[in-house]
């Protein structure tokens, strides 16, 4: 058994003089000190993707400084019976329907995902990344009596589906159309208030999966704790779908890394310790590899720290920002866990459901533990728990969660 955690949600802030304020009151010398168009800070996925359209653009006197020793941030991969498995993140947000189809509005990273020529040109790889569309699933419940799960109809999945669908449209409609209450509406009493209540019968917990499987999964937090003001703030998602490279998802960002690193556009094991901008320039202070005081200067800044970090450094004033809804949108943001356990077995599989399809969610009596399976290969599975037990988990030893596991199965 094997565990993988991710803390999830980064932000990329284009910041400017007028929304933020310097950590000091001593503020840098641009017209001495500018050496760079754009400071990109972090080399993860949204500072990598940054990078990768600001050279689209035309534009390359960029800087990307990373604290750690190599790009990528949180999406990492390792082996694991006798494959390559994503320790982070692997799937692609707000894909096109048509999994061919690429625009120019789409996902960065789905552009790059699907340009075999550029990923060519880049890094010399032979095809495009490798995904598929994440959007068939089965759901199963479990046999009181037989003491066994059983496949749910394909019929009765649609219909509960159309019918919590309805409701959080109708839900958010409404949220749009009504003024600001005193009090937050949570998603769960918008949900109730159109005739989604999953907690009661009939298929209770068939409907408690279904909603843990559109809602929780995604958000990593009940409805019950999500506003329904947020929620109709949302850009309308798109499609999703799971990097199933050989190569680990992680290497579509190698490969946006390979030119740049040749160009000595990242600086690896470079920490920032301030942000000091003015009306010209973004400097951050910090350290090179060399454990070396050093200070780099641009025109303009892009942040892409983890929404942990910009909060702990509005806290501590090492930075401030005078931009309402940037405040606002830091402030009101949370990290959301995802707890990925890969599960190697002696043997093939035989006992889950044969067909086509990327998730199977079963029906639990203690909402979210492990309620999704994902079939990786014919002995290894993937289990995911998010959110509040996720943290749970996290805090126990690994035979504990063994036995956790073994205790539902």
């Amino acid at each position: 058994m094997f565990f993988s955690w991710k803390r999830c949600f980064l932000f990329a802030f284009l910041f400017t003089s007028d929304e933020v304020q310097s950590s000091s009151d001593h503020q840098p010398n641009c017209e001495r000190d500018i050496q760079f168009d754009v400071l990109i800070l972090g080399a993860g996925t949204a500072g990598m993707t940054a990078a990768r359209l600001l050279s689209i653009n035309g534009i390359d006197n960029f800087k990307i400084i990373e604290g750690s020793s190599g790009i990528g941030g949180r999406m990492k991969k390792g082996k694991f019976g006798g494959r390559v498995i994503e320790y982070g993140a692997n799937w692609i947000h707000n894909g096109p329907k048509d999994p061919h189809s690429v625009r120019n509005t789409d996902n960065p990273l789905w552009i790059i995902a699907r340009d075999e020529v550029t990923q060519h040109q880049l890094c010399g790889r032979k095809h495009k990344l490798r995904v598929v569309k994440t959007d068939k699933s089965i759901y199963m419940d479990r046999d009181t009596v037989l003491s066994s799960y059983t496949v749910v109809p394909t019929p009765v999945v649609s219909r509960l589906s159309r019918g919590y669908s309805k409701a959080l449209d109708a839900a958010i409609a409404s949220a749009k159309l009504t003024p600001t209450l005193t009090e937050p509406v949570s998603v769960e009493e918008g949900l109730r208030n159109f005739r989604w209540r999953p907690n009661e019968p009939p298929r209770k917990q068939l409907k408690q999966s279904l909603e843990w499987s559109k809602f929780d999964f995604g958000h990593t937090i009940r409805t019950g704790q999500s506003s329904l003001e947020l929620m109709a703030l949302e850009p309308e998602a798109g499609y999703d779908y799971l990097a199933t490279d050989g190569d680990g998802y992680v290497s579509l960002l190698d490969c946006i890394g390979h030119g740049l690193k040749d160009d000595n556009k990242i600086l690896l094991n470079s920490t920032v310790k301030r942000i000091k901008f003015n009306n010209d320039c973004v400097c951050a202070e910090g350290a090179d590899s060399n454990d070396a005081d050093h200070v780099w200067c641009g025109k303009y800044g892009i942040i892409t720290f983890s929404i942990g970090v910009l909060q702990n450094w509005l806290r501590s004033k090492r930075l401030v920002i005078t931009s309402k809804p940037k405040m606002d949108a830091i402030n009101h943001s949370r990290m959301g866990i995802y707890l990925k356990i890969f599960v190697l077995f002696k043997e093939n599989l035989t006992s889950l459901p044969k067909g086509n399809y990327d998730y199977l969610y079963r029906t639990i009596n203690h909402h979210g533990d492990y309620q999704v399976i994902q079939q990786i290969q014919r002995n290894l599975i993937l289990l995911t728990i998010v959110g509040e037990a996720a943290a749970e988990a996290l805090q126990k030893e690994k035979e504990e969660i063994k036995e956790d596991r073994e205790s539902i199965d």
